[in-house]
């Protein structure tokens, strides 16, 4: 632990009275560990041992030691490179720092990290507390996180930075509009395909909608709020309005393309459009279908009826309501063209006599097959109160009287069928 260095206090060396000259011993200290150790230094004289008093701490030997700081980019575009940041190493032992060798990526998936300048160098010397810096970039190849390590090796071992991107894109969907069926030469209502940003980052919109593979201009962009410039950010939308007017009878198809800034198909988000061109046609349904029974007691007038619908895509054109045998029409509310979807009335009547009676009601338009169902117009019997088969109606129940008569007939009926067997026995 002590040893004597040199020593002048030689055996047998004289220092004579008070006030002499002195000697001097030179003593070290080696520790063998950290903490205070103590010991004896003994020069034996004519007059004893003198003893000096030895101490000595034993402290750490200096060594070196470092820090680096991490480096978080955040989120980044994709195929976008990041502005540089630094990763920071830093000497904090009590021995001088020495960088070892070139600074490397040794976690780098995809090659999105890249070194850029380079301060920390081979062979640098970082007394305590002194740094160097090395500038990373990051160029996301795809969506998502992605991590990495920055490694500089030193005389302290190798000082790892930890480094962390997200990936983020524009991305967006546009929905196709299908108008159907839709009359020749006429124009459709406007409808809507909607542009919707689902990305990670904003959809910008690079351009205004525009329109191809348009066979004839039959596809035509009514309002457009999908305009240049926009900013959708992350799930905002907007709309474009079409219409079509086809002009034969047949299928289109057509694009409305929005460009926007989404890495995808070259940020074009295209729409489908299509549109099947149809002639208009009228169809007449009369009801009821087939007959139209009247009925009512005997001379008294009957009515009954009859509605006319148009089923079909096209106006009923100068609709002409007619009837034969002894009918009449009593009122027709039917315009002179009736539109798809409308209805209208005709009443028809008859004078009730003792024998069935039949005609017909024909209805004829311009662009239509005349319709014609069979008329019926019969008397209604005032004593019993039966269906009338095909009619839908009953005969009116008797009134007391009427039950009286019936009775009365009966009994005389029977009454009179007694007497004549009686006269024949």
């Amino acid at each position: 632990m002590f040893a004597i260095d040199t020593n002048n206090c030689t055996n047998g060396l004289n220092l004579g009275p008070s006030g002499g000259s002195p000697c001097t011993v030179s003593v070290t200290c080696t520790p063998a560990a950290v903490g205070p150790v103590s010991g004896t230094l003994r020069v034996p004289t004519n007059a004893g041992n003198l003893d000096a008093t030895l101490n000595c701490t034993g402290e750490a030997a200096p060594t070196p030691s470092g820090t680096i700081t991490d480096i978080d980019f955040g989120d980044q575009d994709v195929s976008v490179a990041s502005a540089p940041q630094d990763a920071t190493l830093t000497s904090n032992g009590t021995a001088d720092l020495i960088v070892s060798g070139a600074a490397t990526l040794p976690t780098n998936p995809s090659g999105v990290f890249a070194i850029g300048t380079n301060n920390c160098t081979n062979g640098l010397n970082l007394s305590t507390n002194g740094t160097c810096t090395v500038s990373v970039t990051c160029t996301p190849a795809a969506v998502g996180p992605v991590n990495g390590v920055l490694r500089v090796p030193t005389n302290a071992g190798d000082q790892d930075s930890t480094l962390t991107c997200n990936g983020i894109a524009p991305s967006g969907i546009i929905s196709g509009i299908n108008f159907g069926d839709q009359n020749v030469t006429e124009t459709s209502t406007a409808q809507n395909s909607t542009v919707t940003s689902n990305g990670t980052a904003a959809l910008v919109l690079s351009g205004d909608a525009v329109l191809f593979d348009d066979a004839g201009g039959v596809f035509a962009i009514d309002t457009n709020n999908c305009t240049n410039g926009l900013d959708l950010g992350t799930s905002g939308t907007c709309t474009v309005a079409v219409t079509c007017t086809p002009a034969l009878e047949q299928l289109y198809t057509g694009t409305l393309r929005v460009p926007t800034n989404d890495p995808d198909n070259g940020g074009n988000l295209d729409a489908t459009l299509t549109c099947t061109g149809v002639v208009p046609v009228p169809d007449p349904v009369i009801s009821p279908p087939t007959q139209l029974t009247l009925q009512a007691p005997v001379g008294e007038v009957a009515t009954g009826v009859a509605t006319l619908g148009n089923d079909g895509t096209a106006d009923l054109e100068n609709i002409s309501p007619s009837v034969t045998g002894p009918f009449t029409i009593d009122s027709n509310n039917c315009p002179t063209d009736l539109a798809p979807t409308n209805s209208c009335t005709i009443v028809i009547s008859c004078t009730a006599t003792d024998t069935a009676q039949t005609g017909e009601l024909s209805i004829a338009f311009d662009n239509a097959n005349t319709q014609t169902i069979a008329l019926s117009c019969a008397a209604e019997d005032d004593t019993f109160p039966f269906p009338i088969p095909g009619t839908g109606t009953t005969k009116p129940i008797p009134t007391l009287s009427q039950w009286g008569i019936i009775l009365m007939s009966g009994l005389l009926g029977f009454a009179t069928l007694l007497a004549g067997q009686r006269r024949r026995r």
